[in-house]
């Protein structure tokens, strides 16, 4: 057994030709000093308790593996990214000296590399989700990151776009396809995803809604047709395969199309802040304003927690008080009035 230093700065023990383990440091008397009490204590116990740690490369190689056939491709992506962006942070560590400590120095450095607080809070919720899953496979007894907090954002309201706003719109597009695309996400406050993926299948004129299969959280819904998705609609040809094609037969236009498409027509229109997932605020906003509940909104929208959907909330009071305003009722009394009574 003796100790060797990874290029990378990152000691370990060598046990034989075909087995070493990382002490998880590159300080090199720290990397000593644990050498030293592993040479000092049971040779053979060491070795077995070394042999049974996993370095975090090795069990964020099988994490992967089982999000890449288990999940979502864009939750693959995702965590893909963040497990390797703290991997290459920390370094060859062992998989049971992960602390919070880690995941505080990765979040500074990110922050210092000038990512966005939303993208770092996807980082630490990826992270932490990856050492629970260590927790299940029985490789920890505890999340070493439990109670690490996300980065606090301020909260913005939601941009949408008026009635008298979505009138220019279908001026603007006039007969250009991308028409039915713009208002099919602002009548159904679908997801990108959501919309992209739907056959002709998925539209259903007998019980008048579009079903919604592949969803965020895995939850199928229903959206009601309402008169002017009906219309809209009808005006769609021809009505078999995926609802929004791609160049390529068999295939629904690519995400990255919709997207770019679907900005250059805000853009043009006077909206260069706006993007596409606010056509989906558009349609909670509306709704909103129009009276309808925050638990209305979120089954609509298929949210899985009400929090979520909290951001219309000043929307719905904006309209109880307008509602309550239109009581217009006289409550003051004159002097006059009341010596009459008298």
């Amino acid at each position: 057994m003796r100790l060797w230093k990874h290029s990378n700065g990152t000691y370990y023990v060598i046990i034989d030709r075909n087995h070493k383990r990382s002490l998880g440091t590159k300080n090199k008397a720290e990397a000593e000093r644990i050498f030293k009490a592993l040479k000092k204590s049971d040779f053979q116990k060491k070795i077995a308790d070394l042999e049974k740690t996993e370095t975090i490369s090795e069990f964020f190689a099988d994490c992967l593996e089982d999000y890449k056939y288990k999940k979502e491709k864009a939750t693959y992506t995702s965590m893909s990214y963040s497990l390797n962006a703290f991997e290459g942070f920390i370094g060859e560590k062992l998989l049971n000296g992960v602390t919070k400590k880690d995941l505080s120095d990765f979040t500074t450095h990110r922050l210092k590399a000038g990512y966005a607080k939303t993208s770092i809070n996807i980082d630490i919720r990826n992270i932490k989700a990856a050492f629970s899953k260590a927790v299940e496979w029985e490789k920890l007894a505890q999340n070493p990151l439990n109670g690490f907090k996300q980065l606090k954002i301020d909260k913005n309201l939601p941009k949408f776009l008026t009635f008298d706003d979505l009138d220019k719109f279908a001026n603007i597009l006039g007969d250009n396809p991308l028409r039915h695309a713009f208002f099919f996400y602002v009548l159904t406050g679908c997801r990108r995803s959501e919309a992209l993926v739907l056959t002709w299948d998925d539209i259903d004129f007998t019980r008048m809604v579009v079903h919604i299969r592949k969803t965020k959280n895995h939850e199928a819904r229903d959206i009601p047709i309402c008169d002017s998705l009906y219309e809209l609609l009808n005006g769609i040809t021809p009505k078999q395969g995926y609802l929004f094609p791609g160049k390529i037969k068999g295939t629904h236009l690519d995400k990255d199309t919709m997207t770019h498409n679907i900005k250059d027509c805000l853009t043009e229109a006077g909206f260069p802040d706006m993007r596409l997932h606010d056509l989906r605020h558009t349609f909670a906003s509306l709704l909103a304003l129009s009276g309808e509940t925050l638990q209305t909104i979120r089954d609509l929208l298929g949210h899985s927690d009400i929090r979520t959907t909290e951001i219309y909330a000043h929307l719905t009071a904006d309209h109880l008080k307008a509602a309550v305003n239109k009581l217009k009722v006289n409550v003051s009394t004159t002097d006059k009035d009341i010596d009459e009574k008298q």
